[in-house]
């Protein structure tokens, strides 16, 4: 762990004994993953994102003054604070791509968010990610009014509160551009907490309830979330790792194959 993922883990107040509550403050950059909350968490950035040119599966947007902002990911009639149907939608499991990276022993999804808040030399450019939760349910298109209805109809593969009431602080001026325009934080979740599950996620978020009347809450538009998706594939019980293995073997073979016939 170098110095800044070291700043970044020790902005927390690390239980001992009982649950407490960490921040995992990023608000001066990650570029290495830094684990947390049981995912790891990135700001490398990417400055093609906006919703004009990646496709969001997710966004949301406080409606009101009250600075905050709570929802989830549906195909289904909005109750809660979801933005725009164009880019609210369902998301089946067996979409999503799991991917290695470095750093990191295990294969993860990962979960980009681009952040909408106010330009750079405002206070109001940073945000506290205060919850996220992912759903898997049987059913389509779920349509409720709070968490505990979601909770109801689905089960909870991942859950960033298991070991207290955690929160992500991020900058969201940091990438290439304030507001929306560039990724500003990669959240990696463990591919094999999704083994099995069923076939729609749904991805809770709350955003800036820790500080709705400071810097971290959610003041300006809209926060959109996209996953680095792909054709559906079958589901495999380990949650990817054995098909990241069996690339790896195929490319050995290959090399061997390769020198033989040079030889």
């Amino acid at each position: 762990m170098n110095i800044k993922q070291l700043s970044a883990v020790l902005g927390a107040v690390l239980a001992t004994g009982s649950a407490q509550a960490i921040d995992l403050n990023l608000t001066t950059g990650a570029a290495t993953p830094v684990e947390a909350f049981g995912a790891w968490w990135s700001t490398t950035f990417d400055s093609s994102s906006g919703s004009g040119v990646w496709d969001p599966f997710f966004d949301l947007e406080n409606h009101g003054n009250n600075h905050t902002e709570a929802a989830y990911n549906t195909d289904g009639a909005f109750q809660m604070d979801q933005a725009r149907t164009t880019f609210n939608k369902d998301l089946p499991g067996n979409t999503l791509t799991p991917l290695t990276i470095p750093g990191i022993a295990v294969p993860v999804y990962a979960f980009w968010l681009d952040a909408n808040e106010t330009g750079g030399g405002s206070d109001n450019r940073f945000l506290a990610i205060d919850k996220i939760n992912i759903y898997a349910s049987v059913q389509a298109s779920v349509s409720v009014a709070t968490e505990a209805g979601l909770a109801a109809v689905s089960s909870l593969l991942y859950n960033m509160d298991a070991s207290g009431d955690n929160r992500v602080l991020i900058d969201s001026t940091i990438g290439t551009t304030a507001g929306s325009g560039s990724s500003d934080l990669i959240m990696y979740v463990p591919a094999s907490l999704f083994a099995g599950a069923d076939p729609y996620i749904y991805f809770y978020n709350e955003n800036g309830f820790s500080d709705a009347n400071g810097p971290y809450g959610a003041h300006a538009g809209f926060e959109e979330w996209r996953a680095r998706t792909g054709p559906p594939q079958q589901q495999v019980p380990d949650g990817g790792a054995t098909l990241v293995l069996l690339g790896g073997a195929i490319a050995s073979l290959a090399c061997v194959r390769l020198k033989q016939n040079r030889a």
